[in-house]
């Protein structure tokens, strides 16, 4: 697992994690930034699944798909600079070709891209571990709570 913790002080520390043996402190010397200590009781269930940040203990967790936004922002430029180029003449089934085109790439990219875990509270993400599919995702109202806490 990939844990990326965002620390107080506005840093982040990344740092890989073996499940079967986690750590209890990272980011000790000689790495850089400060040092995190991680609390992994009942943070893992019995299936392997994490059901709390091991950072602050957090139990809201919610699932994201990773995307860069610079490939996004560079496909829907390229889609949109061929439409244009071709939809001024005959072309029009071209037209309709690239967009589809952009449109299955989209999906793909959507279907099995990756994703990862984040918590609510301290905003640490965990990624390449074993995800529920029930795993609840983004939630607008348990945000605000988090928030203005």
């Amino acid at each position: 697992m990939i844990l990326e913790v965002r620390h107080r002080s506005g840093q982040r520390l990344t740092v890989e994690v073996d499940l079967a043996k986690p750590p209890t402190l990272v980011g000790a010397p000689p790495a850089p930034g400060p040092e995190v200590c991680l609390n992994w009781d009942q943070a893992v269930d019995d299936q392997g699944f994490l059901r709390r940040c091991p950072v602050c203990g957090c139990r809201d967790l919610y699932f994201r798909k990773d995307f860069y936004r610079l490939t996004g922002l560079a496909v829907v430029l390229l889609a949109a600079i061929l439409a244009m180029l071709l939809f001024g003449g005959p072309w029009l089934y071209l037209v309709v070709a690239v967009l589809g085109v952009i449109m299955v790439v989209d999906f793909a990219i959507w279907r099995w891209g990756s994703g990862r875990l984040v918590c609510y509270q301290c905003g640490s993400g965990f990624s390449k571990l074993p995800v529920p599919r029930d795993h609840p995702r983004w939630d607008a109202a348990t945000a605000a709570r988090y928030k203005h806490e």
